[in-house]
């Protein structure tokens, strides 16, 4: 028996570190490191970088239109019966007009009206952290007859 008692409390001493059950570990206390102490050079995560663009979804744009122009049905599409839809890129800036618009897709005969158009849309300012931001998304004009 005293073979078994003697195995058991080696074991304990090493699985417990010979503290007994109402004692803890002492902690090490934490070094003071130079560099922890100055503050961080990264931006905090409620900061928003200068001239950061956010990538938002189409949804989120429409949710926010205040102002849509309609493009008008260029006459040589018309005669043609050309139809179809014309994807945008579109940046929105902090106050929400149309900073920049490049044509992603849509037959050539559609694709003047629809930028012309999308450049006057009015968007409410997209906020982050009570600031406004600067987004990029997709808009689709469709064409049909």
């Amino acid at each position: 028996m005293t073979h078994r008692l003697a195995i058991l409390m080696l074991f304990a001493v090493l699985a417990f570190g010979g503290q007994s059950k109402g004692q803890q570990a002492e902690q090490p206390k934490p070094q003071s490191n130079p560099q922890q102490d100055q503050p961080s050079k990264q931006p905090q995560q409620d900061q928003i970088p200068k001239g950061m663009t956010f990538r938002v979804s189409s949804d989120v744009l429409v949710a926010n239109l205040v102002r849509k122009v309609q493009p008008s049905y260029p006459l040589e599409a018309r005669e043609r019966h050309i139809q179809g839809d014309v994807v945008l890129q579109v940046w929105i800036g902090k106050k929400g007009n149309v900073a920049k618009c490049r044509v992603a897709s849509g037959d050539p005969a559609l694709r003047d009206a629809a930028k012309e158009a999308v450049e006057q849309w009015r968007y409410k300012p997209i906020m982050l952290h009570g600031e406004p931001i600067e987004v990029e998304s997709v808009v689709t004009v469709r064409f049909h007859m």
